[in-house]
């Protein structure tokens, strides 16, 4: 259960597929961007894979997205210029994809592909995991790429936006959420 931070994800966002990826086959790349650009929108947009695949265009009115969420049936509502923590790059890829979800395969081979990207990346510093097992403490260090899947995007965006200084019940309203306790798990700071 980790968050990025706004710098890894402008760093996710601007990294180079066609370059890095340039010897591997084209729909390989093609996928990842694809795969790139939904999790830069989920971290804009504050929702689960199973929402993001459903967005169209009527989900937005001009700065505004809104989403009855499948899993809650809450209503998620984000001010993309105020809430996003990149909106121009929010809106690029929103209109490379006509409003709609630049990735909609299962949400294991998302994951799957995000791994590959996230690694490719070089988002390998170690995350230590300390657990207890049978009444000892164990210890492991984890890269950090290994750790990021679907759900971490949703994190960020909250993580990211309670650290900026935004109102607890605003990013609530972005996310979703109706319990404060459950909301309280997404935040990571540190």
């Amino acid at each position: 259960e980790i968050a990025l931070t706004a710098d890894e994800i402008s760093r996710i966002a601007y990294f180079d597929i066609d370059r890095y990826y340039a010897k591997r086959r084209s729909d390989f790349r093609e996928t990842m961007h694809k795969v790139r650009d939904m999790f830069v929108l989920s971290c804009n947009l504050f929702q689960r894979y199973s929402d993001m695949v459903r967005i169209e265009p009527s989900c937005f009115e001009r700065n505004i997205f809104r989403i009855t969420q499948q899993k809650t049936g809450s209503l998620a509502i984000v001010n993309i210029d105020r809430y996003a923590i990149d909106a121009k790059t929010t809106y690029r890829i929103l209109e490379k994809y006509g409003h709609r979800a630049p990735y909609t395969s299962t949400i294991g081979n998302y994951n799957y592909y995000l791994h590959i990207l996230m690694r490719d990346i070089g988002l390998d510093d170690d995350i230590r995991l300390e657990e207890r097992r049978g009444g000892e403490l164990v210890v492991e260090n984890i890269p950090k790429w290994k750790m990021i899947s679907s759900h971490t995007a949703r994190r960020s965006a909250i993580t990211v936006n309670v650290l900026r200084g935004h109102n607890i019940h605003s990013i609530k309203r972005c996310s979703g959420h109706s319990d404060l306790r459950i909301f309280d798990r997404y935040i990571r700071d540190e």
